[in-house]
C-alpha cells in the first residue's frame, strides 16, 4: 500500500489594524449633556471619535486655518472612553468663519469642518450725545463700531432704571417721555444688544465707553433760574447758550463761530465758575433782519451743533430825498423809503420841533 504524506504549512498572518476618524463635530457626542453644542463667541470645543488608535500612541491634532490665524490643538482623551476626545479652540473673533482639521498619527485620513462663531458681546455705540429739544433730553448715537454680529436692539438705563431695552436697531435717537428738570444730574447707560444663537442677550458694557466732551444744549434760549431775558436776540448782537459736560479742560474750552456771506466772527464762550457746564457766547457786530449759521465747537469732542437764527428788526436809515412843498397855502411833505429798512417798515413819523404831527 502506498504511503502518503500530509504536509501541513502554518502560515502566520498578521492583521494590522488601522486609526479611523469616525466622527468630528463642535457637537459632544457623549451622553447626559444639557446642551452639546459647543460653539460661542470666542470659543469652539471640537469633538473627536477615533476607533484603533491605541494609547499612549495614540495623537490626534486640531489646525485651525483662517486669514492671519493658524495653529495647532491637541486633542485630550478620556481614560473612561478611551476613543472620545476633544479640543478647545480659543481666543477666537465673534460671527467669524473658521477652518478646522482633524488629523491622526497612524491614518493619512483627516476631516474638515467650517463652522462660524457665535455672536457675541459688541462694543458700545458710537458718539453718544444727550442734547435738550423742546424741554426733553434726546439721546442719539451711532451703531457700534465693533457690532460681532447683527445687532438686535439698544438699551437705555437712567440711574439704574431702564428706561427701554426695545429701541429698534434700525434708530438712532430716543426722545424722554418727561420734560427735562433743569439742575438735575442724571447717569445714562446706553448699550447695543445681540441675541446669539442660544437665545441669551449679550449687550455692551458701559463702562467701555471713553469718557468725552459732549454738548448737551447750544441755543438762544436761556434757562430760567438766571434772572435774564430768557431769549437774548437783538438787532445787532445775540448771545448763545451753551451746556457741555465732560469737559477735558478746566474750564472748558469752546468756541461759536457765526457765517453769512461776506461775514466771519468767531467768539469764544465764557463759562462760569458757579455753573462750569454752562457757557455762553456774546456775536456782535451783526445786521439786523438776517439769517445766521452758528456753530459751536468743543476741545475735546469732533461734535458740533449748528443753528440757524435771524437777529431782529433794528433801527432803520432815515427816509429818503425828502422835500417839503407849498401846496395850496399848505405844506406838502413827500419821501422815498428808507435804502437800509432793517426790517419790514411798520409806519413813519412826522415831527415839527419837539411837537408830534403824526405817528
Amino acid at each position: 500500500m502506498q504511503q502518503r504524506h500530509l504536509i501541513f504549512i502554518a502560515s502566520l498572518f498578521t492583521v494590522i489594524s488601522t486609526t479611523e476618524i469616525n466622527y468630528f463635530e463642535a457637537v459632544a457626542n457623549i451622553p447626559n449633556v444639557p446642551d452639546p453644542v459647543t460653539i460661542y463667541d470666542t470659543l469652539i470645543i471640537l469633538w473627536a471619535n477615533v476607533t484603533d488608535c491605541p494609547p499612549p500612541s495614540c495623537k490626534c491634532f486640531v489646525q485651525v486655518n483662517v486669514t492671519t490665524y493658524n495653529d495647532t490643538y491637541t486633542v485630550t482623551f478620556s481614560s473612561i472612553t478611551p476613543n472620545i476626545g476633544s479640543a478647545t479652540v480659543s481666543d477666537l473673533e465673534p460671527d467669524t468663519l473658521y477652518s478646522f482639521s482633524l488629523t491622526c498619527i497612524g491614518t493619512d485620513g483627516n476631516a474638515t469642518r467650517l463652522l462660524r462663531t457665535d455672536y457675541g458681546r459688541p462694543s458700545v455705540p458710537r458718539n453718544i450725545t444727550v442734547t435738550l429739544v423742546s424741554k426733553r433730553l434726546r439721546i442719539s448715537w451711532l451703531p457700534p463700531a465693533v457690532p460681532n454680529g447683527p445687532i438686535h436692539n439698544y438699551k437705555l438705563t437712567k440711574d439704574r432704571e431702564t428706561i427701554s431695552d426695545e429701541i429698534p436697531n434700525n434708530e438712532s435717537s430716543y426722545d424722554m417721555t418727561k420734560d427735562y428738570v433743569y439742575g438735575e444730574t442724571d447717569t445714562f447707560f446706553f448699550s447695543a444688544c445681540n441675541i446669539n444663537r442660544k437665545n441669551e442677550t449679550v449687550c455692551s458694557n458701559p463702562n467701555d465707553a471713553i469718557s468725552a466732551t459732549k454738548i448737551n444744549y447750544f441755543g438762544n434760549q436761556m434757562y430760567e433760574h438766571f434772572l435774564l431775558p430768557p431769549l437774548m436776540i437783538f438787532d445787532v448782537t445775540m448771545t448763545l447758550w451753551t451746556n457741555v459736560t465732560d469737559c477735558l479742560s478746566s474750564p472748558c474750552e469752546c468756541s461759536v463761530r457765526a457765517n453769512m456771506t461776506g461775514f466771519n466772527y468767531t467768539d469764544c464762550a465764557v463759562f462760569s465758575s458757579d455753573t462750569t457746564s454752562i457757557g455762553s457766547a456774546l456775536i456782535k457786530d451783526l445786521e439786523s433782519d438776517t439769517v445766521y449759521s452758528l456753530t459751536l465747537s468743543c476741545v475735546g469732542t469732533d461734535e458740533t451743533v449748528t443753528r440757524r437764527i435771524r437777529t431782529v428788526y433794528g433801527r432803520p436809515s432815515p427816509p429818503r430825498n425828502s422835500t417839503v412843498t407849498l401846496v395850496s397855502k399848505r405844506f406838502g411833505i413827500s419821501w422815498l423809503s428808507p435804502s437800509v429798512p432793517n426790517g419790514p417798515i411798520h409806519n413813519y413819523k412826522l415831527a415839527n420841533g419837539s411837537k408830534i404831527i403824526s405817528g
